[in-house]
């Protein structure tokens, strides 16, 4: 027995379909655009990290070296880090 869809239906499926493929690509920007925003304070934390870990170490230079290597290994392609000057540094205090 041969079964056929009325076209309405099967435009409503095609519909639902594209629809499911765009919520999942909007779902994996969003996750991509979190990991990334979320690289900047992981990074300034692990800076954080080292720089207490620095004051109990005897040999700081080499302590930091090593540890700056480390997270040279881990650092994502970019990292945004808001440096601001002039006039708009005082509105950010």
């Amino acid at each position: 027995m041969n079964l056929l869809l009325p076209p309405c239906f099967c435009i409503l499926i095609l519909m639902i379909s594209s629809l499911k493929i765009m919520v999942s690509y909007y779902f994996i920007l969003i996750f991509i655009a979190l990991k990334a925003y979320l690289s900047t304070p992981k990074f300034v934390k692990t800076l954080t990290d080292i720089s207490e870990e620095l004051i109990t170490v005897a040999n700081r230079t080499e302590y930091l070296r090593e540890e700056l290597k480390k997270v040279n290994l881990k650092l994502p392609g970019s990292v945004y880090l808001p440096f601001v000057s002039g006039i708009l540094s005082i509105l950010y205090l």
